[in-house]
């Protein structure tokens, strides 16, 4: 269940399509929540510069668990 103002953090570390992490930045990184009943926003993405990505997730009303999801593109 997730309440009004709970904050998670969502991080993805970039794969190539072999499957090798990369250990670079500069992806384009869009972070989505989907399924379940609550809401929320997701805040900017942070690159770190080493093929990581985070972005903090809050909700805004109460419900049942989203999945937290990364799209990624160069």
């Amino acid at each position: 269940v997730l309440f009004v103002g709970t904050k998670r953090q969502a991080r993805v570390a970039v794969q190539d399509a072999a499957g090798n992490t990369l250990t670079s930045g500069g992806h384009t990184v869009v972070f989505s929540a989907t399924g379940g009943t609550g809401t929320g926003t997701i805040g900017p993405v942070t690159d770190h510069g080493d093929g990581t990505y985070t972005a903090t997730f809050t909700a805004t009303t109460s419900g049942t668990a989203l999945t937290i999801e990364a799209d990624v593109t160069d």
